[in-house]
């Protein structure tokens, strides 16, 4: 079990780009570390295409995407993982070749949590077989820290209390229940709706063998994507232990505002400081030991020495192998590129920010749009007409935006 926390948004999108942008919006501003997205929308196929090879969904500068294994078919399952999570996320070696299911490895030291995202459908190769039953009634034994979330297309009275079973409900229970997993959703609260439906309806699902179980808090309901599936917002939480740095979240150089001339003199004045470096230019090695250095290993360099000062250094080191000289002079010289580096140019950490042409209109929209949900009335038809009003204005907005920038 991973100790670090994690935060999770799970959605249909419906295949729409416009909702895509939004729910990207919306995990930026919540601080998600995985989005997990089913029906995403996806790059047009070019002519006389035949695979989805080239597929990508709509890009954001604080996440990254990670398709499904089968790129033969559209994929309709879809991580995106935030460049600020400090986990290891990446796809599952036991992930199918399917683009209706994806399973991913998330890695903290030697510890492993699985997620499986799953989208219920018919085959699009044509086998007849849905989802369930093409991927996962016939995978093994589920790992011990594994969490299943995704669009089921199924109704059953354990998630949904007012819903008649449909075909393949009792035996999509049957399995849940061989496997342990645990519903996190709330019986009967809603997460797909339509305005020509009498009602909400449950098809979207979150659960978890015992042990994430245990760990999940705050599931909950989150309406402001404009999808006709609302998103399942859930946090996995950790005990926080001290981990080791992730490489990729360290201080990175800004290179665009960089003074390179405060940068050549403090690298200068630091390679003069460096016993090693600032006499690198004395040194006359033969040319056959420099082309054979590491077979030299075990000779005395100071035999190759010439015009070099009497100075301590020296002195102490001169039963040094030319191999760990070489290390020494490398590391001074690391070292001397870094601390010019940090006096000259301005650092940045990756985090989540908005794409540059959101702005604070269509923050407005959305919560027009979502105000307009919320006063739905069920059996007053007339009421659902400002809520669609209100999304298509959110949704026309989204797109002039980018058109403009």
């Amino acid at each position: 079990m991973i100790s670090s926390s994690l935060k999770i948004l799970q959605v249909n999108l419906n295949r729409s780009a416009p909702a895509t942008e939004s729910a990207l919006q919306l995990a930026t501003e919540l601080k998600i570390d995985l989005l997990v997205v089913q029906e995403p929308w996806i790059t047009p196929k070019n002519q006389g295409q035949t695979d989805y090879l080239n597929a990508r969904s709509i890009l954001h500068p604080s996440f990254t995407q990670i398709l499904p294994a089968d790129l033969c078919h559209r994929p309709r399952t879809l991580v995106y993982v935030a460049t600020r999570c400090k986990l290891i996320v990446t796809i599952a070696n036991s992930s199918p070749k399917d683009p209706d299911l994806i399973v991913i490895d998330i890695i903290e030291g030697k510890s492993k949590t699985q997620l499986l995202n799953i989208y219920n459908e018919s085959d699009q190769a044509g086998t007849g077989l849905n989802t369930l039953q093409r991927c996962l009634y016939n995978r093994q034994a589920l790992h011990p820290s594994t969490i299943l979330v995704g669009d089921f297309n199924t109704h059953h009275p354990w998630w949904d209390p007012l819903a008649r079973p449909t075909t393949g409900a009792n035996e999509l229970v049957e399995w849940l229940e061989s496997q342990e997993l645990a519903l996190l959703n709330t019986p009967g609260v809603g997460t797909f709706y339509r305005p020509n439906l009498a009602r909400e309806s449950v098809l979207d699902l979150t659960l978890a063998t015992s042990s994430i179980a245990s760990r999940v808090q705050d599931w909950q309901i989150a309406s402001e994507v404009g999808s006709d599936h609302f998103g399942l917002l859930f946090t996995i939480t950790g005990t926080q232990s001290n981990l080791v740095e992730n490489p990729t979240l360290q201080a990175k150089y800004n290179t665009g505002l960089a003074d390179w001339d405060l940068f050549a003199t403090s690298l200068i004045a630091n390679s003069a400081s460096s016993p090693i470096l600032s006499v690198l230019h004395l040194l006359e090695l033969p040319e056959t030991i420099c082309s054979n250095l590491l077979l030299k290993s075990e000779l005395d360099f100071s035999n190759f020495f010439k015009k070099i000062p009497d100075t301590d250094f020296f002195k102490k080191n001169l039963g040094l192998k030319i191999t760990d000289f070489l290390d020494l002079a490398a590391s001074e010289l690391t070292s001397a590129i870094t601390s010019a580096a940090t006096a000259s140019i301005p650092t940045s950490r990756p985090g989540a920010r908005a794409k540059p042409w959101w702005n604070p209109e269509l923050l407005e929209l959305r919560k027009t749009m979502l105000r307009e949900q919320r006063s739905i009335v069920i059996d007053l038809p007339s009421s659902k007409l400002p809520y669609l009003q209100a999304k298509n204005a959110y949704f026309s907005a989204i797109k002039q935006a980018k058109k403009n920038h």
